[in-house]
């Protein structure tokens, strides 16, 4: 044999039994909502003995059970509930002689009855009065019911709670009258999902400073923006000018005793010139020196440097020439 055909047969085997299983359950619940009927119905409890023997013929169909649900509706006076379910065992089975002398008993009363149909546009369960009146969704289905106002529920069904919805009517039903009532599904109306919840931060507080400290903040940062701070250059500066004045009156003094020489050619007045031509050359030396040494102090003091270790400087100045001393770390 073809292993698909064995496997398929096996499958098939499989699916019998346990719907033999199933069934075999069903039948041996029936059994017992039926032994349960009839002890109601010997102590007087018909209208008990009519659920269960309901339950019985729902579980495993059959005309026995049908039979008494009439019977027991009847007794205890349910007549539009023994009327219904007689009309459908009419239908169920037609050819039963015991059926039907049993239903047409209970359906004896339904002039005296109106008939309510119940239509859905979608599979639904219905309840009459607050009553179920069936176990399976269906669309439609016409029940009898006593004359007057009837509250008519029906819930449709879903995958998820939240996909069930429900439907309510009113029907005003007189004696041997028959009512319609038709009602529809409501949408299905979806929440929109929850925001999320954002937790709520503290503001946060700006770092200020006082008015009064920010110029000699400012101040400070600027004198310590190079390696020198900028008033050494500027002493350095001043100095150059005062020497170099010096020097310019020292040249012209030169030049004066030069013109007193030619005039007057001496000894004493050659020394003396001698030694004021010296005097002028050493100022103008030193001025040299000076405004090549502020020149430096000037680079050295926009230049960047180390806070921690600031570098100090001394201007010296002589016959023999000017200098800068530095001391501190670049």
């Amino acid at each position: 044999m073809n292993r698909a055909l064995l496997a398929l047969a096996l499958t098939l085997l499989s699916l019998t039994l346990a719907g033999e299983a199933l069934a075999q359950d069903d039948v041996a619940a029936a059994a017992q909502a039926f032994q349960e009927g009839q002890a109601a119905q010997l102590r007087g409890d018909h209208g008990p003995a009519g659920g269960f023997f309901e339950l019985a013929d729902r579980l495993a169909p059959s005309p026995a059970a049908l039979r008494s649900a009439i019977r027991n509706h009847a007794a205890v006076g349910n007549r539009a509930r023994a009327a219904t379910l007689a009309a459908d065992a009419l239908r169920r089975y037609p050819a039963d002689a015991s059926v039907r002398e049993v239903a047409d008993d209970a359906l004896s009363a339904a002039a005296e009855l109106g008939t309510l149909e119940i239509l859905c546009d979608a599979p639904c369960l219905a309840t009459v009065g607050g009553t179920a009146i069936e176990t399976e969704a269906q669309t439609e289905r016409t029940i009898f019911v006593e004359p007057g106002t009837h509250v008519v529920a029906v819930t449709f069904g879903g995958q998820t709670s939240a996909d069930q919805a429900s439907a309510e009517e009113t029907a005003d039903v007189a004696a041997g009258a028959q009512i319609s009532v038709s009602l529809v599904r409501p949408p299905v109306v979806v929440a929109p999902p929850p925001e999320p919840e954002v937790e709520a931060q503290p503001p946060v507080e700006a770092e200020t400073e006082p008015l009064d400290e920010a110029p000699a903040e400012a101040e400070r940062s600027a004198e310590s923006s190079g390696l020198l701070p900028m008033w050494v250059p500027f002493v350095g500066l001043g100095a150059t000018a005062v020497v170099g004045a010096v020097a310019l009156w020292s040249g012209i003094d030169t030049l004066s005793a030069r013109d007193a020489y030619v005039d007057d050619p001496t000894e004493a007045g050659y020394e003396d010139g001698t030694g004021r031509q010296a005097r002028t050359n050493a100022l103008i030396g030193v001025t040299v020196g000076l405004g090549v040494a502020t020149a430096a102090l000037f680079v050295l003091a926009t230049l960047g440097g180390d806070e921690e270790a600031p570098v100090t400087a001394s201007v010296s100045a002589g016959p023999e020439g000017a200098g800068v001393n530095l001391v501190g770390s670049f």
